[in-house]
């Protein structure tokens, strides 16, 4: 078990984790939040990846 896809490519047997492209789509919609709508950093929740991924 490796924890990305790439290194399933070289050679691991699978890997279980998060997208990158989600997890930047998401980062982005908090930094929309912050910048355009005034929200402030201590106001913005933790947030975890919505699914994972098992490749």
């Amino acid at each position: 078990m490796v924890w990305c896809k790439d290194s399933v490519k070289n050679g691991g047997v699978a890997s279980f984790g998060f997208e990158y492209y989600a997890l930047g789509y998401t980062t982005g919609k908090m930094a929309v939040d912050m910048l355009k709508h005034g929200k402030k950093p201590e106001d913005t929740p933790v947030q975890i990846p919505e699914s994972l991924d098992l490749g």
